[in-house]
């Protein structure tokens, strides 16, 4: 039997779609309209209770989906834990949760998600031309976690 020997001393400050704080936040549920990562923005979906990845800068924001130890992740984590296709999604319109930048980001600034499709669709940035607008940053950071106040 193998014995692991690759714990650290510092464990990471979060990951994607964990809550801040206990601040005072609203979280509710939409049923998955295809993958949701963890701590990407959402818009609402062809129903009424459906969620998607923000695919559109014109989209009805909802808000960030949250991180859930309910779903199976690999072992080491690679990040790419997701809610499937009809999954309830939980999702913090009101709140401050963790999401990954992309990019240079400044505390205080507006915050808005990328819409583009690809690996960084959903994240944050301080980007604002053709992105969606979800609120603003808590923390600075450059392409790494960084604390999203959400304002849906």
């Amino acid at each position: 039997m193998s014995q692991t020997t690759g714990y650290g001393y510092i464990s990471t400050v979060a990951q994607a779609g964990q809550k801040v704080d206990l601040v005072f936040d609203t979280v509710d549920s939409f049923a998955a309209e295809g993958a949701v990562p963890f701590g990407v923005a959402v818009i609402r979906g062809t129903a009424d209770d459906q969620c998607q990845v923000a695919d559109s800068d014109a989209g009805d924001f909802l808000g960030v989906s949250l991180f859930t130890h309910t779903i199976e992740q690999t072992f080491p984590a690679t990040g790419n834990a997701a809610y499937a296709d009809t999954d309830t999604v939980s999702v913090v319109s009101d709140g401050r949760v963790w999401m990954e930048a992309v990019g240079a980001v400044t505390a205080g600034a507006a915050a808005y998600a990328i819409v583009a499709a690809g690996a960084t669709q959903g994240q944050a940035t301080a980007t604002s031309t053709d992105n969606l607008l979800i609120g603003k940053f808590i923390t600075s950071g450059e392409d790494e976690l960084v604390a999203v106040q959400v304002e849906a």
